[in-house]
């Protein structure tokens, strides 16, 4: 269910060069033709607006996000990172639907608090219907922003992995990063909220069984258990923090098929 990027070569690895870097390939025409005619119409349009992905270009990428979200009616999703662009520079172009991810980031020089506390921009943008995803990736989890911002009263609507090669070692699975807001005090079933019914009911997926447990429905489910553990994770700015229950994956079924089952306690 894809958000595609803004850029015409799409996403790069910004250890290299970011795909914003170069102006040109954000193009506005070129990306609404080309999401235009797929069979697979995308469900959002998605730009990492960060002076790591585009230097100075940033800014001028954020707009040409915004524009082509809005010739196609799509939701915009930002990613939040080092600026430009700066945090209110994106809010302020943020609408109802659309979405601010990487929400608890490591840049903490660009990030949801001013002084220890929640902005009043932030809470604004809330106010007016933006959602906050976690987007954890391999720079996109501060500890110590994410728990001033819950003890402020500011969770995150959704929880995401943003699983990939650089990222894999701090996120290891969506289970370890739902465990990591058990560890800061989420409940359970607010947890699971938002790692399913809350991403699907934002892009409106409930009517084809997603994010939900329906009679009739797709029999897609996770079964967890939650465990209780002695333990600690690290964060991305390798700060340490103690957890005693974790998430761990019972069995997965697909389509009413068992595609994995947790071995036996003690099996090879």
């Amino acid at each position: 269910l894809p958000f595609v990027n803004v850029a015409t070569i799409g996403t790069t690895s910004i250890r290299l060069r970011g795909e914003l870097s170069t102006p040109t390939y954000a193009n506005v025409e070129a990306c609404v033709a080309a999401m235009s005619e797929t069979s697979h119409f995308p469900y959002g349009v998605k730009v990492r607006a960060s002076g790591d992905v585009g230097g100075s270009h940033s800014d001028a990428a954020l707009g040409t996000g915004r524009a082509i979200a809005d010739r196609l009616g799509l939701p915009l999703m930002v990613h939040l990172g080092p600026a430009p662009c700066e945090r209110d520079a994106i809010l302020a172009v943020l609408r109802s639907g659309d979405v601010l991810t990487h929400c608890f980031t490591s840049y903490v020089e660009n990030g949801l608090l001013d002084n220890g506390r929640v902005a009043a921009t932030v809470w604004r943008a809330r106010e007016r219907g933006v959602l906050f995803d976690v987007g954890h990736g391999a720079a996109g989890f501060d500890v110590e922003t994410a728990e001033a911002a819950m003890n402020d009263g500011f969770l995150p609507d959704t929880i995401s992995s943003d699983l990939h090669t650089y990222s894999r070692d701090h996120v290891v699975d969506l289970p370890t990063v739902m465990s990591r807001f058990l560890a800061l005090g989420l409940q359970v079933q607010d947890v699971l909220r938002r790692a399913t019914w809350a991403p699907a009911n934002a892009l409106d997926l409930q009517h084809q069984g997603i994010g939900v447990l329906q009679v009739g429905g797709a029999a897609d489910v996770v079964v967890l258990r939650v465990l209780d553990v002695a333990d600690q994770f690290v964060d991305t700015r390798g700060r340490t923090y103690a957890v005693s229950r974790r998430f761990a994956v019972d069995h997965t079924i697909r389509a009413g098929r068992v595609v994995y089952q947790r071995p036996e306690e003690g099996a090879a």
